[in-house]
């Protein structure tokens, strides 16, 4: 039997309701794969002298929060990568989930996060509207 795969690269930090979305996949997925990649808001992007607040986001995600959100329209995170380095930056999240009603599929724990930590970067990040990704935009629209 064809097992579908959806792919969301880079989608859901600009969806207004990635719940939707997930619905709209949950319905057709059957016993196939989702992958996902987003920016890893817990991530340590400063180091790499990056801001992963972009003004065409429209959610963030740590690996804590995107597991709730795909739990609560049925998915469970099968595996996942908080530190790849072939996606657009390094730093972002990749997640492979499945529907939880697959049968004999188990799901492991994810890991506890500091949600002070993301919290406090939240609003360190938020007081400087410069590194919201407009200059970068900006800087490419300009270029010949």
């Amino acid at each position: 039997p064809k097992a579908n795969v959806y792919a969301l690269f880079h989608v859901l930090e600009h969806l207004a309701d990635p719940g939707e979305m997930l619905t709209w996949i949950a319905d057709r997925i059957g016993s196939g794969w989702l992958i996902i990649e987003v920016p890893d808001i817990a991530h340590g992007w400063e180091r790499l002298g990056l801001a992963n607040f972009h003004f065409g986001h429209r959610n963030y995600f740590s690996i804590g929060s995107l597991g709730q959100l795909l739990q609560r329209y049925g998915f469970g995170v099968f595996a996942f990568d908080a530190d790849i380095d072939d996606g657009i930056y390094p730093g972002n999240l990749r997640v492979f989930a499945r529907r939880m009603d697959v049968p004999d599929i188990k799901f492991p724990a994810l890991p506890a996060e500091d949600n002070r930590e993301i919290c406090r970067k939240v609003r360190r990040v938020g007081k400087a509207p410069w590194s919201n990704g407009l200059p970068r935009c900006a800087a490419r629209l300009l270029r010949p």
